[in-house]
Protein backbone atom coordinates (compact mmCIF):
# COMPACT_ATOMS: atom_id res chain seq x y z
CA UNK A 1 0.00 0.00 0.00
CA UNK A 2 2.78 2.41 0.89
CA UNK A 3 4.47 1.77 -2.49
CA UNK A 4 1.18 2.49 -4.26
CA UNK A 5 0.85 5.81 -2.41
CA UNK A 6 4.44 6.76 -3.24
CA UNK A 7 4.07 5.89 -6.93
CA UNK A 8 0.75 7.71 -7.09
CA UNK A 9 2.30 10.88 -5.68
CA UNK A 10 5.25 10.74 -8.06
CA UNK A 11 3.02 10.06 -11.09
CA UNK A 12 0.67 12.88 -10.12
CA UNK A 13 3.61 15.27 -9.85
CA UNK A 14 5.01 14.18 -13.22
CA UNK A 15 1.60 14.47 -14.90
CA UNK A 16 1.08 17.98 -13.53
CA UNK A 17 4.57 19.03 -14.67
CA UNK A 18 3.87 17.67 -18.15
CA UNK A 19 0.43 19.29 -18.38
CA UNK A 20 1.73 22.67 -17.23
CA UNK A 21 4.68 22.58 -19.63
CA UNK A 22 2.59 21.51 -22.62
CA UNK A 23 -0.12 24.03 -21.75
CA UNK A 24 2.43 26.85 -21.62
CA UNK A 25 3.85 25.88 -25.01
CA UNK A 26 0.42 25.47 -26.57
CA UNK A 27 -1.24 28.51 -25.02
CA UNK A 28 1.56 30.85 -26.00
CA UNK A 29 0.55 30.33 -29.62
CA UNK A 30 -3.04 31.48 -28.93
CA UNK A 31 -3.02 33.74 -25.85
CA UNK A 32 -3.43 36.90 -27.91
CA UNK A 33 -6.58 35.55 -29.52
CA UNK A 34 -8.19 32.99 -27.19
CA UNK A 35 -8.33 32.21 -23.47
CA UNK A 36 -7.79 28.64 -22.27
CA UNK A 37 -11.56 28.22 -21.72
CA UNK A 38 -12.33 29.56 -25.19
CA UNK A 39 -9.87 27.06 -26.65
CA UNK A 40 -11.57 24.32 -24.65
CA UNK A 41 -15.01 25.36 -25.92
CA UNK A 42 -13.78 25.23 -29.52
CA UNK A 43 -12.37 21.76 -28.91
CA UNK A 44 -15.62 20.54 -27.33
CA UNK A 45 -17.66 21.91 -30.23
CA UNK A 46 -15.31 20.30 -32.73
CA UNK A 47 -15.77 16.91 -31.05
CA UNK A 48 -19.56 17.26 -30.71
CA UNK A 49 -20.63 19.51 -33.64
CA UNK A 50 -23.24 21.20 -31.44
CA UNK A 51 -23.74 21.76 -27.71
CA UNK A 52 -26.06 23.79 -25.52
CA UNK A 53 -24.76 26.47 -23.18
CA UNK A 54 -25.70 24.27 -20.21
CA UNK A 55 -23.68 21.30 -21.56
CA UNK A 56 -20.65 23.51 -22.19
CA UNK A 57 -20.92 24.95 -18.67
CA UNK A 58 -21.12 21.45 -17.17
CA UNK A 59 -18.12 20.23 -19.16
CA UNK A 60 -15.78 23.13 -18.37
CA UNK A 61 -17.16 23.59 -14.85
CA UNK A 62 -18.20 27.24 -15.02
CA UNK A 63 -21.56 28.96 -14.71
CA UNK A 64 -23.96 29.21 -17.64
CA UNK A 65 -23.77 33.00 -17.44
CA UNK A 66 -19.96 32.87 -17.75
CA UNK A 67 -20.29 30.57 -20.76
CA UNK A 68 -22.88 32.87 -22.30
CA UNK A 69 -20.55 35.87 -21.93
CA UNK A 70 -17.65 33.88 -23.36
CA UNK A 71 -19.78 32.76 -26.31
CA UNK A 72 -20.88 36.35 -26.98
CA UNK A 73 -17.24 37.32 -27.34
CA UNK A 74 -16.54 34.29 -29.52
CA UNK A 75 -19.55 35.18 -31.68
CA UNK A 76 -18.15 38.68 -32.22
CA UNK A 77 -14.90 37.01 -33.26
CA UNK A 78 -16.97 34.86 -35.68
CA UNK A 79 -15.78 31.55 -34.15
CA UNK A 80 -19.21 30.27 -33.09
CA UNK A 81 -22.87 30.85 -33.85
CA UNK A 82 -26.02 30.32 -31.83
CA UNK A 83 -28.85 28.44 -33.48
CA UNK A 84 -32.33 28.18 -31.97
CA UNK A 85 -33.70 24.63 -31.88
CA UNK A 86 -36.51 23.88 -34.33
CA UNK A 87 -38.08 21.54 -31.75
CA UNK A 88 -37.82 23.77 -28.69
CA UNK A 89 -37.45 27.53 -29.25
CA UNK A 90 -36.07 27.92 -25.71
CA UNK A 91 -33.09 25.72 -26.55
CA UNK A 92 -30.06 27.28 -28.22
CA UNK A 93 -27.39 25.16 -29.88
CA UNK A 94 -23.85 26.42 -30.31
CA UNK A 95 -22.01 25.55 -33.54
CA UNK A 96 -18.55 26.28 -34.92
CA UNK A 97 -18.40 28.67 -37.86
CA UNK A 98 -16.04 28.16 -40.77
CA UNK A 99 -13.55 30.47 -39.06
CA UNK A 100 -13.92 28.50 -35.81
CA UNK A 101 -13.22 25.25 -37.70
CA UNK A 102 -10.10 26.78 -39.25
CA UNK A 103 -8.87 27.93 -35.83
CA UNK A 104 -9.46 24.50 -34.26
CA UNK A 105 -7.59 22.91 -37.20
CA UNK A 106 -4.62 25.22 -36.51
CA UNK A 107 -4.84 24.44 -32.78
CA UNK A 108 -4.80 20.70 -33.49
CA UNK A 109 -1.83 21.10 -35.80
CA UNK A 110 0.06 23.08 -33.15
CA UNK A 111 -0.79 20.53 -30.45
CA UNK A 112 0.35 17.70 -32.71
CA UNK A 113 3.65 19.45 -33.48
CA UNK A 114 4.36 20.14 -29.80
CA UNK A 115 3.58 16.62 -28.61
CA UNK A 116 5.28 14.78 -31.47
CA UNK A 117 8.39 16.90 -30.96
CA UNK A 118 8.87 15.07 -27.66
CA UNK A 119 7.40 11.68 -28.50
CA UNK A 120 9.66 11.26 -31.53
CA UNK A 121 12.64 11.44 -29.16
CA UNK A 122 11.45 8.29 -27.34
CA UNK A 123 12.27 4.77 -28.49
CA UNK A 124 9.53 2.61 -29.98
CA UNK A 125 9.25 0.23 -27.00
CA UNK A 126 8.74 3.16 -24.63
CA UNK A 127 6.13 4.64 -26.97
CA UNK A 128 4.21 1.36 -27.06
CA UNK A 129 4.28 1.07 -23.28
CA UNK A 130 3.32 4.72 -22.77
CA UNK A 131 0.45 4.38 -25.24
CA UNK A 132 -0.92 1.32 -23.46
CA UNK A 133 -0.62 2.91 -20.01
CA UNK A 134 -2.28 6.17 -21.09
CA UNK A 135 -5.08 4.24 -22.82
CA UNK A 136 -5.69 2.24 -19.62
CA UNK A 137 -5.77 5.40 -17.50
CA UNK A 138 -8.14 7.11 -19.95
CA UNK A 139 -10.45 4.08 -19.93
CA UNK A 140 -10.52 4.00 -16.11
CA UNK A 141 -11.45 7.68 -16.02
CA UNK A 142 -14.12 7.21 -18.68
CA UNK A 143 -15.61 4.17 -16.94
CA UNK A 144 -16.06 6.22 -13.78
CA UNK A 145 -17.83 8.92 -15.78
CA UNK A 146 -15.30 11.67 -15.10
CA UNK A 147 -14.21 12.15 -18.67
CA UNK A 148 -17.13 11.15 -20.84
CA UNK A 149 -20.83 10.71 -21.10
CA UNK A 150 -23.13 9.79 -23.98
CA UNK A 151 -23.49 13.34 -25.28
CA UNK A 152 -20.01 14.74 -24.79
CA UNK A 153 -16.98 12.88 -26.06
Amino acid sequence: MNDTVNYTQVIEEYMMDILISLNQKFSSAYTNELSANQQLVLTLLDKNETLTIRKIAEKINVSTSAVSQMLSKMERMNFVKRVTSHHDRRLIHIHLTGKGKRVIHCMEKTRHEIITHYLFKMNLDDLRLLSEIIKNLRNLIWMEGEGRNDEIK
